[in-house]
């Protein structure tokens, strides 16, 4: 989907990589070492091509070749009856900038297999605790070298305001296991912050001010953001580096995503029954390509959201999240008309803050205003009658 700018990744061959992401407001350019061998550094577009080529050709297989693929956008797939594979997570290598990942959109029968997803900038801060308030809700950080200073997250609104617009959740962590401390508040959102050098000062909305047990100065910290979100489900609020949007038995097998600035994995609409097989969101193995990164996603590892059969996970593995590790949930859509492939769908108001909004990127989801009622037109729908089914 689309987002704000961002400049290219740059991946050289040598043991020094750059990368230099950089969305307004959000990251700078970090330079990390690396003792793994990406000699074999190839253009994201590659993919894409073959996709487009099998698509439009017919074809019912895509090879990737073993490398590290950079993207400075997403991969788009809309595909039925083909499969898309690689030699492994560690052969084929596909490098995203934040905020980026796969957008699978009105497929069935669609395979993908045998690949890993990871972002050369981290999407998140991370630091040490200095020191902390609980009466006034507030925390003094040391932010490690290598990753953005939260004073990046702050934003311009979508009413054009100035302030923090997103949910930037702080998550602390024992600087020893490297693990989540346990019996922590986990809705703790970043009110603003402020910076001098790599010290900085953050004001935390929810902070516990009776916390019984609070972390000791020198727990780890990680402040991270919902990359682009609004209140709104869909497009945004429920946003995945791989996203899944009305499709039908679908089979994701020997993925491994080490690095997601929204959540993980997200399936909404559709007949679903989308299969998830050896599918892994956690921290890189060693050896690693930057410093080494606490968290594997800022948001949740898998959500399934209003699809008419529920997903099928097999041996998969969830950890070092900064929220939920798996949702599945549902939410009816009255229907307003229905002309032939279109249907017309009525957004009635907030559920538990959310509404539905367009557009979706490309004809997915089109979006016209009625009054004070929204309603919106999905084009090319796998399941024209079964909505009706309520």
């Amino acid at each position: 989907m689309p987002g704000p700018p961002w400049t290219p990744i740059v991946m050289k061959e040598a043991t020094i990589i750059r990368a230099c992401s950089v969305l307004v407001l959000y990251f700078s350019c970090v330079t990390v070492s690396s003792a793994l061998d990406l000699t074999n550094i190839r253009p994201g577009q590659e993919i894409q091509d073959k996709i487009n080529l099998a698509v439009s050709s017919g074809e019912g297989y895509v090879r990737i070749e073993p490398g590290n693929y950079t993207f400075q956008k997403p991969l788009y797939i809309r595909a039925s009856d083909l499969k898309i594979f690689g030699a492994g997570p560690m052969s084929v290598q596909l490098w995203f900038t934040p905020g980026y990942g796969i957008d699978v959109q009105s497929s069935s029968n669609l395979t993908l297999e045998g690949f890993s997803l990871d972002t050369m900038s981290p999407p998140f801060s991370q630091g040490k605790l200095i020191f902390m308030s609980l009466r006034d809700k507030y925390l003094n950080l040391e932010i490690e070298e290598g990753f953005p200073l939260p004073t990046l997250f702050n934003q311009t609104c979508s009413n054009g305001s100035e302030g923090i617009c997103g949910e930037i959740k702080a998550v602390f962590w024992d600087p020893d296991t490297r693990k989540i401390l346990q019996n922590q508040q986990m809705t703790n959102p970043m009110r603003n912050s402020s910076c001098n050098g790599r010290l900085c000062n953050v004001s935390l909305i929810a902070l516990d001010s009776a916390w019984t047990n609070p972390p000791p100065p020198g727990a780890l910290v990680t402040l991270s953001p919902r990359l682009w979100a609004s209140k709104y489900p869909i497009p945004t609020f429920y946003k995945g580096t791989i996203g899944i949007f009305n499709c039908s038995e679908c089979l994701f097998q020997d993925i491994d995503i080490y690095s997601s600035g929204d959540m993980a994995i997200v399936e909404n609409l559709g007949k679903g029954g989308n299969r998830y097989r050896r599918v892994r969101v956690v921290r890189r193995p060693a050896p690693l390509p930057y410093p080494p990164r606490l968290l594997a996603s800022n948001l949740d590892a898998f959500h399934s959201m209003s699809c008419e059969r529920g997903p099928i996970l097999e041996d998969s593995e969830f950890a070092y999240l900064a929220d939920d590790f798996i949702n599945v949930h549902n939410r009816v859509l009255p229907l307003a008309r229905l002309d032939r492939n279109i249907l017309w769908l009525l957004d009635v108001g907030n559920c538990l803050g959310h509404d539905y909004n367009g557009p979706i990127t490309g004809k997915i989801n089109s979006h016209i205003s009625h009054g004070k009622v929204p309603i919106y037109s999905i084009y090319d729908v796998v399941y024209p009658v079964t909505i009706l089914q309520f």
